[in-house]
């Protein structure tokens, strides 16, 4: 019973020292730790002059639309004439593929 108390609190210690531990190393962001550690960039690359250019020219103010481009709103629709004949259009145009699929059905085996 003596050892199982002692193996408790030795494991106990450990637990709180591993805590400590991960909990000062990670407040410690001045410290230079390895950059396979840490997942930042080497200081050569953070100190480096960097500048803001254009984008390149493949990227150009006319390829993106802006608010102020927007066609306004068309002054003709259709007629109420145009759009029976529509309709009556797209539903010859469905039975022919409707007997063009009868036909085929009957060809071809299943």
């Amino acid at each position: 019973m003596v050892n199982v108390k002692k193996a408790l609190k030795s494991a106990w210690i450990d637990v709180f020292l591993i805590f400590l531990f991960t909990l000062l190393l990670a407040g410690c962001a001045d410290i230079p730790l390895p950059s396979w550690l840490t997942g930042e960039p080497d200081e050569s690359i953070l100190k480096r002059p960097s500048a803001v250019g254009e984008p390149p020219s493949a990227v150009r103010d006319e390829d993106f639309p802006y608010l102020s481009s927007v066609p306004p709103k068309p002054d003709s629709f259709s007629t109420a004439r145009e759009r029976r004949d529509y309709i009556k259009k797209m539903k010859q145009d469905k039975a022919k593929a409707e007997e063009a699929k009868k036909r085929l059905e009957n060809i071809l085996p299943p």
